[in-house]
């Protein structure tokens, strides 16, 4: 904790653990203000605290505190007005979010990788369905040419295996058009277009 007067910013106490965060010895708190150690002490929230603090109620403030070394770390603070003396006093709990700071920045970055993977995949079921789609429409026509007899007569076995082969082409084709579709709404560029049906004939 650290507690200092609101209405100077004066520090007059800190507990162990604050020392140890900021670098200093408890003595060098005696000449040290809040301007000293918290960055934002003058930001447009920490001022509209001071102003409008009243005694028993609760603020919150995330902010960085500078170390003796000078450098910084985020810290989020719940601010208590005390009153002693007449004067109004600012209890400051202080948490260290280096940490959690980090595991946001860390779950960002997985966030962004799972994202970036997911885009990966989307965009190469697009491709190969494409690149499967052109040649497999080109077979199965000319397995229907061969079908219709345009290309003569077939003996028995030969007509029952093209009539197989253009009936899987047809079912393959039909799971390449829904491998494209389901990469549209994956990427959100499918056209939907709303209509009303009957039921029954569904």
């Amino acid at each position: 904790f650290l507690l200092c007067n609101l209405e100077n910013l004066h520090i007059q106490d800190v507990n162990r653990v604050t020392c140890i965060w900021l670098g200093y010895e408890r003595v060098d708190f005696s000449n040290l203000k809040l301007d000293d150690i918290l960055k934002d002490v003058h930001s447009d929230k920490f001022s509209a605290i001071r102003k409008s603090a009243r005694i028993g109620n609760t603020y919150s403030l995330e902010s960085s505190l500078k170390r003796k070394d000078d450098s910084f770390f985020p810290a989020s603070s719940r601010i208590t007005i005390l009153e002693s003396d007449g004067q109004r006093l600012a209890l400051f709990l202080i948490r260290d979010d280096t940490e959690h700071r980090r595991i946001i920045v860390d779950l960002q970055q997985a966030k962004n990788e799972a994202e970036l993977a997911n885009q990966t995949k989307t965009d190469f079921l697009a491709t190969m369905s494409h690149e499967l789609r052109t040649p497999l429409t080109s077979i199965n026509g000319a397995l229907r040419l061969i079908e219709s007899g345009a290309t003569g007569d077939l003996p028995e076995r030969a007509r029952a295996m093209s009539h197989l082969a253009l009936r899987n082409g047809e079912r393959l084709l039909l799971l390449i058009s829904d491998l494209l579709d389901f990469s549209k709404l994956s990427a959100g560029r499918m056209n939907v277009s709303l209509a009303t049906e009957l039921l029954q004939p569904l």
